[in-house]
């Protein structure tokens, strides 16, 4: 038999066994029946009260569902109706998810989905509505996207907060425990509002800590917990360039769950300049004291935040030196201000772990929050610690119990008794304050700060920095 002679045969058994199912190639009636029309696209749009968001205002991102009316077209690819397309399609949302009683799939009648109705829950930043024919053997895994829907960018608590009611692994049970509604998603996230920071608070030699300090409360409002408002980024080594106190402009990786610890992997991030104008920051650039400034005279215009001639008693600090605003410190490059101006690099010298250049000098950096103080009646309840997972926490007047050699030589760890004489936690100090002996230390009142990790078992560990963290208690009886 020749190769053209079984070229024909099974060109022949393709062409009748494709009658078995609804083909790929959606025919239209026609009385030129020769003619094979194909579905190529469909057109799916959105209706919404109050519009899809946008930029400046976009719909709030979240566990409450935002809901939506979704119609769409099958076309051809000269744009026009494939009326004979009768097929269920699949529904889905990305970023995000449909609520529990969303639509999953929904079916055409002659080329159109009608005015389905679909909620939205778990979505953040440009988001869309796909439909997709994949449903069966015969799907021809053609596909539509909504128009964009703009939700609030993400954040940390939209990472690390999710939602009891709805989600059923959202149990505090192994092996999820509280897990990120986000997991195994690449997020990219911003801080909550423009009052705070996403700042480093703590570099470690394999990841680093971030606490959104806009989240709950804007810094200096009184609640400073920022629940939710804390994670551990797993960098696979040491992060180079970041140190305790950093401001960081956006954070994006994969979200992934390590032993019930939510922690965002494969990082990048944007470090918040010092001594340039960062948009959401308020000042003027300028170049000193000039008259008539203006855009058409390049010499005296800065761009980026406008320009300004400097009042009389104030002066503008060349790009390379900094100032501080007292009231909100702010690293602001070239501005009119009623200060010195000095060197953002303090003269040469290289501060140490939380400190930041000021008028000079190192001082403490303004941007590290303040370290939670925790209660043992906090460490029982799973939920109320989960909110501090990642963050800088102090516990005070604890009590360093006997050493499990079998813990501390394989892990690092020791445990410590709270204040109220019947709760445990385990703290890891080996690598980050080696100086420190807990072995020799036994029965010692200490206060100890660190970051707040989960672990499958032991549950909670307090992970201290250095050798400040570990201080002598004042207040044991």
């Amino acid at each position: 038999m020749s190769s053209r002679t079984t070229i024909l045969i099974l060109t022949t058994m393709l062409v009748l066994s494709s009658g078995c199912e609804e083909s790929l190639f959606n025919e239209i009636d026609s009385p030129d029946s020769s003619k094979l029309k194909v579905l190529s696209s469909f057109a799916v749009t959105l209706q919404r009260d109050g519009g899809l968001g946008t930029d400046d205002k976009p719909l709030p991102a979240g566990n409450e569902p935002t809901a939506f009316t979704l119609s769409a077209a099958a076309l051809l690819t000269d744009g026009s109706v494939l009326t004979s397309f009768n097929r269920k399609v699949a529904i889905s949302v990305e970023p995000g998810k449909l609520s529990a009683d969303s639509p999953k799939e929904a079916k055409f009648v002659n080329g159109i989905l009608k005015e389905v109705n679909v909620s939205v829950l778990q979505a953040f930043g440009p988001t869309r509505i796909w439909v997709e024919d994949t449903l069966g053997t015969s799907g021809s895994y053609v596909t539509g996207v909504s128009e964009g829907i703009i939700f609030s960018p993400a954040t940390i608590q939209s990472v690390q907060e999710c939602d009891r009611d709805n989600d059923p692994v959202c149990n505090g049970k192994s092996p999820n425990f509280f897990p990120s509604p986000l997991r195994d998603k690449f997020v990219k996230m911003y801080r909550s509002r423009k009052c705070g920071d996403l700042v480093v608070t703590n570099v470690t030699s394999e990841g680093f800590f971030v606490t959104d300090t806009s989240q709950g409360e804007c810094p200096g409002a009184g609640n400073q917990e920022h629940a939710f408002g804390h994670i551990y980024v797993y960098n696979h080594s040491r992060p180079e360039g970041l140190q305790r106190g950093d401001r960081l402009w956006s954070l994006a990786g994969n979200v992934s769950e390590f032993f019930g610890l939510t922690e965002l992997g494969f990082p990048t991030w944007e470090k918040k300049p010092c001594n340039e104008r960062v948009e959401g920051d308020t000042w003027y650039e300028c170049r000193g004291v000039v008259s008539n400034s203006s855009p058409d005279n390049p010499e005296d215009y800065a761009g980026g935040g406008g320009y300004v001639d400097c009042p009389p008693g104030k002066k503008c600090c060349p790009p390379d030196e900094m100032l501080l605003d007292m009231e909100t410190p702010e690293c602001s490059g070239s501005v009119c201000y009623e200060a010195e101006c000095v060197p953002f690099n303090c003269k040469g010298t290289s501060c140490g772990p939380g400190q930041v250049c000021m008028k000079g000098r190192c001082e403490d950096n303004p941007y590290l929050p303040p370290p939670v103080i925790v209660e043992p009646s906090r460490v029982k309840s799973h939920w109320e610690m989960e909110k501090l997972e990642g963050a800088l926490v102090k516990i005070e007047n604890v009590v360093i119990q006997p050493i499990d050699s079998s813990d501390y030589d394989q892990y690092g760890q020791w445990k410590v008794m709270m204040s109220d004489g019947k709760t445990k936690i385990t703290i890891v100090s080996r690598e980050t304050v080696p100086s420190f002996h807990p072995e020799q230390e036994t029965g010692a009142c200490i206060d100890i700060t660190g970051n707040l990790r989960f672990h499958s078992v032991p549950r909670w560990l307090i992970y201290p920095r250095d050798d400040v963290d570990i201080q002598e208690a004042k207040g044991c009886q």
